[in-house]
């Protein structure tokens, strides 16, 4: 794992019996968004710095994140997809998206904010997954996916993505 605002913000449990990584507030890229839920919610988005690199997690991993609890209990503070999934082969910087029922986040440099917990997970037997390999971050392997059913019609052809450009299937 890797941070684009140095070593002291890399994600770390509190104790040896903490289950959670705890994800620290950079002081950086806190951005207002027009919210999209009600119109008294503030939508904001936390680039976190935080890089996965080949082997944190395992191919059979999720990194499940989730607000700290003490933040969501004074702050109304919540992630606006409920919870983040990412995923063992994610590269690109870990971003969370929440919005706050107070419409206020009183965050210092360095403050944990959201917790990560590692997941192993199983898959179904006739599993058969559509990209042969990821390429881009949030969000890119769904819009992969849908393309790739809407050009062939099925989703029993492999598909090759190439970063900024419709997805190419194989035959």
């Amino acid at each position: 794992m890797i941070s684009d605002y140095g070593d002291d913000l890399l994600p770390r449990r509190a104790t040896p019996g903490s289950a959670g990584y705890d994800f620290f507030y950079p002081g950086k890229q806190m951005e207002y968004l027009p919210s999209n839920v009600k119109a008294v919610d503030q939508y904001y988005c936390i680039d976190t710095g935080i890089h996965l690199e080949e082997g944190d997690l395992q191919p059979d991993e999720v990194l499940l994140l989730m607000p700290k609890s003490g933040i969501g209990k004074r702050t109304g503070f919540y992630l606006s997809n409920t919870i983040g999934v990412i995923d063992s082969d994610y590269r690109d910087s870990i971003k969370c998206y929440f919005n706050t029922e107070k419409g206020i986040l009183p965050l210092k440099h360095g403050d944990a904010f959201m917790q990560g917990i590692i997941v192993k997970f199983g898959t179904f037997p006739q599993d058969r997954p559509v990209l042969e390999k990821r390429e881009g971050g949030f969000g890119s392997t769904a819009e992969a996916v849908r393309d790739a059913i809407q050009e062939t019609g099925t989703q029993d052809a492999p598909i090759e993505k190439k970063r900024g450009r419709r997805p190419k299937v194989t035959e």
